[in-house]
This record gives C-alpha cells, sequence and structure tokens, in this order.
C-alpha cells in the first residue's frame, strides 16, 4: 500500500490528538491507548521509511546542481 507522506503526517497528527485526549478509566481504555501507540509508532517507522527514500533523490540533485 502507497501513501504519501503529507497523509502519514496527517494521521501521526490525528492519533497523537486522540492519545492525549483519551481518558483511562478502564481496561478498554488501556487496550485502545496501546494499539494507538502502536499504530503511533507503525506511522513513524513509515514517515523514517519515506524520508529515508527521499533523502538520496534530494541529495543527488543538489549535487548536480552544484556540478552545473
Amino acid at each position: 500500500m502507497l501513501i504519501s507522506y503529507q497523509s502519514l503526517e496527517i494521521l501521526l497528527d490525528l492519533i497523537e490528538i486522540k492519545v492525549n485526549s483519551l481518558q483511562v478509566q478502564d481496561k478498554d481504555d488501556i487496550r485502545e491507548l496501546t494499539k494507538l501507540k502502536k499504530c503511533r509508532q507503525e506511522l513513524i517507522d513509515g514517515l523514517n521509511q519515506v524520508t529515508l527514500k527521499r533523502t538520496p533523490s534530494s541529495t543527488q540533485e543538489v549535487a548536480e546542481g552544484a556540478c552545473a
């Protein structure tokens, strides 16, 4: 599944909002918080992968511009 960098950032922001607003009162809330934290980590990992893929091409473009 492909997802854009911007979409990953938006989803990460939404999860952060949900995590910050969640009031843990019982085991179900703890489960939901755990799922949200896992999802947040997966999105962060996805952002890191996208960033790593973008970095070499950006570096190459800068190097090509310097040679021109």
